[in-house]
């Protein structure tokens, strides 16, 4: 936020006066939260019920990022999307969504994979991120980049009816990695496995909103220093106490060696639609031209479901349907097939047919299994 804060105008007065009459906001605290940018990372579960808070609190500038689009299953806990958002870019429905719950406001949309090559770009020029992921590996990212650019960081995780939460302040409270150090993402349950109680997630998305509230308008957090843990089941609430770990390879001032997060180029999600599911990303950041690959698609006969601004999907085979981003990355969802192994090749070989001799990027960026 800059020293010289924008007003309200009589719109925004009248759109936001139901909590302007808050004490713990008023006029003031809206115009702070105006001035402010926030990033939600994820446009999931838990980062849509969070989305839409933010948006329609006014915070002035709303960075969101995900590399996914929206599948069926999504739509019983996301429902800032409906049928017709299926099979499009997650971010690009959202911004659009956003924009007409509140135009005073400017929603920066971001399809990209979070990853170390990118993730201090990311976060970097926010007043305050907050967690809508699905990945301690990429939070562990997260972590480091906030802790190096200084900016807060609100962790929260669902998983059945059970959630958490902690708001992370860089060089004053313990960060992720104090608090919940050497998770592997392989070894973590899935809510598609395991599931996942949507009012659960709106409990501790509503936590989070409040937390950042509280760091755009100046106060301090609740739960900076602490770990929320709720329990939907028994509506249990417990606040615990945390504190530094000596020796944290993050924060500590006695480092150990830190270890590098894995960067996965080819993934194989959650089957989606009786279909299994993969997820390619190129070795390099690169800028599709999303016009020319309609041309070429609609010139080789294929069907174009949908074009949009950030991505393109389209029906390659009766076996393969895919959705390419502006970024690179590619989503493929493939028919069931005998042998398991198929589907990850013709995966891959549909991967460098777009983009290495259909688009001419270079045959390095293709993944491998």
């Amino acid at each position: 936020m800059g020293n010289v804060l924008e007003e309200l105008t009589d719109i925004e007065f009248e759109y936001y006066s139901r909590q302007i009459a808050l004490d713990e906001i008023g006029y003031s605290g809206q115009v702070q939260l105006k001035n402010s940018k926030a990033c939600v990372l994820g446009c999931g579960g838990l980062g849509v019920p969070t989305m839409l808070k933010l948006t329609a609190m006014g915070v002035g500038h709303l960075r969101i990022v995900d590399r996914d689009i929206i599948s069926i299953s999504d739509l019983h806990r996301q429902y800032l999307y409906d049928f017709e958002s299926i099979g499009k870019p997650k971010v690009e429905v959202a911004s659009e969504k956003l924009r007409r719950l509140n135009p005073n406001i400017e929603v920066e949309p971001i399809a990209e994979p979070i990853m170390k090559r990118n993730i201090e770009e990311i976060v970097d020029g926010v007043n305050v991120v907050l967690d809508g992921l699905d990945s301690m590996e990429t939070r562990y990212l997260i972590n480091r980049a906030c802790l190096n650019l200084g900016v807060p960081y609100i962790f929260a995780g669902v998983i059945r009816t059970i959630a958490n939460a902690s708001t992370i302040i860089p060089r004053k409270t313990p960060c992720l990695e104090c608090l919940f150090p050497g998770f592997v993402d392989s070894s973590m349950p899935k809510c598609s496995l395991v599931g996942v109680h949507p009012a659960a997630i709106g409990v501790i998305s509503s936590v989070q909103v409040s937390e950042a509230v509280r760091i755009l308008t100046g106060r301090t957090p609740k739960l900076a220093g602490k770990i929320l843990l709720f329990d939907l089941e028994d509506l249990s609430f417990e606040k615990i106490d945390v504190t530094k770990q000596e020796g944290c390879a993050v924060c500590s001032s006695q480092r150990a060696q830190l270890t590098d997060m894995p960067e996965r180029y080819f993934e194989e999600e959650c089957a989606r639609d009786g279909r299994r599911t993969f997820v390619l990303t190129p070795r390099v950041r690169v800028d599709v031209d999303l016009d020319r690959l309609v041309e070429m698609l609609e010139g080789k006969g294929m069907k174009v479901r949908f074009k949009g601004k950030l991505g393109v999907s389209f029906i390659y085979s009766d076996f393969l349907a895919a959705s390419l981003l502006k970024s690179g990355t590619m989503i493929v969802q493939a028919a069931p097939t005998r042998d398991p192994g198929a589907s990850g090749d013709e995966t891959i070989a549909l991967y460098k047919l777009v983009m290495v001799d259909w688009l001419g990027y270079p045959p390095e960026i293709v993944p491998s299994m």
